[in-house]
């Protein structure tokens, strides 16, 4: 995939720590991440890719994924920053998980969020209660000018409305609130 991503002209590749398997604890699962990261990171330096963890399933929160990174301690690591996973996942607000990955972050996840009886469910953006206009205002404040993207998981959330209605709401909304 490195190979791939440098034939591209990808700056970076995801990568997901997601989930801790039975009969591993929290504390060794981390150090794997990160030692996988870190291994991983090095090989890909001499093509110029970088390798960005998604804050994800057990490592949503913010707290979690900048510990992996520091861990990992790679230069050439970073972040895909989901802050609607670490807001369902654990209440944590954007000014904290942006606080907590600030120059790490590679590349941003938009979604929109509502919660009824079952849980989270997404929505439409700007339907939602995840705070967009707050993240808007704090990657300003991070002088952030990489990657932003809408996340739409239909594939894993079919309930969801098909791309060709969500893709138009969000490049309506995003050019009246984010651009």
């Amino acid at each position: 995939m490195a190979d791939l991503a440098a034939e591209l002209g990808a700056p970076g590749m995801r990568v997901f720590g997601d989930t801790i398997q039975p009969g591993a604890d929290r504390a060794s699962t981390q150090s794997w991440i990160a030692e996988s990261i870190r291994e991983l990171a090095e090989s890909t330096a001499a093509r110029g890719v970088e390798v960005w963890i998604e804050n994800h399933g057990d490592f949503a929160a913010a707290d979690e994924t900048a510990a992996i990174l520091l861990q990992a301690a790679s230069p050439n690591g970073g972040v895909v920053w989901d802050p609607a996973n670490s807001f369902a996942a654990t209440q944590e607000q954007p000014a904290h998980g942006a606080a907590r990955l600030g120059v790490a972050i590679r590349h941003v996840h938009i979604k929109d969020l509502r919660r009824d009886q079952d849980g989270w469910k997404y929505v439409p953006i700007g339907e939602g209660l995840f705070p967009l206009l707050e993240l808007k205002a704090i990657l300003e404040d991070l002088q952030y000018e990489r990657f932003l993207s809408l996340e739409w998981e239909k594939k894993w959330h079919p309930e969801i409305a098909d791309a060709d209605i969500a893709l138009p709401h969000f490049a309506r909304w995003f050019r009246k609130n984010y651009a």
